[in-house]
């Protein structure tokens, strides 16, 4: 893991030597693609590789735009799901 984790040093240096707008953002989008691909988009799956809810997941993907926003789900939100019984 210690190459990995020394490969991925270098890379950040690299975004900020090359003046990367908006770094963190790039940083977390890639991050985000790379296990939505690598769990297969698998929601749960990735969910667990991030240690993260799948809510939190489900709305992040939505707002990179991999979900659309419906996709996402309402988060729990009841209100939500009412207004779409009705």
């Amino acid at each position: 893991m210690a190459e990995a984790t020394d490969a991925l040093r270098h890379a950040v240096i690299e975004l900020l030597d090359l003046g990367t707008p908006a770094l963190w953002q790039h940083i977390e989008d890639t991050v985000y693609r790379s296990v939505f691909d690598y769990s297969e988009q698998n929601q749960l799956r990735m969910s667990r590789l991030l240690d993260q809810s799948r809510n939190i997941v489900r709305a992040r993907l939505a707002q990179l735009g991999i979900l659309k926003p419906r996709d996402a789900g309402d988060g729990g939100d009841a209100d939500a799901r009412l207004r779409r019984q009705a």
